[in-house]
């Protein structure tokens, strides 16, 4: 369990909105109705937030690792119209659709 994975808003309900994980389910990434994209390292004992962004202006609906082979690279949309493609290890924003 992760407590405070997404702090709400003012505006918004809840906290997190989506997650996916890598394909040795040690990094998580989670999208959450703040806009922000987290990526978690997840082992036994340790869960730790490794990186955090917030690109989207509006709640994350989904997120998708499109390289599940090298567990690269993931995409994220949102309520704001945009869709962004991240480096996973880096969050680092690739592109972005609005």
């Amino acid at each position: 369990m992760i407590n405070d994975a997404h702090q709400p808003g003012s505006k918004e309900v809840g906290g997190v909105t989506c997650l996916a994980s890598t394909t040795g389910c040690d990094l998580i990434l989670s999208g959450g109705s703040d806009g922000e994209v987290h990526l978690w390292s997840i082992g036994k004992q340790v869960k730790k937030k490794m990186s955090a962004q917030k690109i989207h202006k509006g709640p994350v609906t989904k997120i998708e690792i499109i390289d599940p082979k090298h567990d690269s690279l993931c995409a994220s949309s949102s309520l704001d119209g945009s869709i962004i493609l991240w480096e996973i290890q880096k969050i680092q924003k690739l592109i972005k659709i609005d």
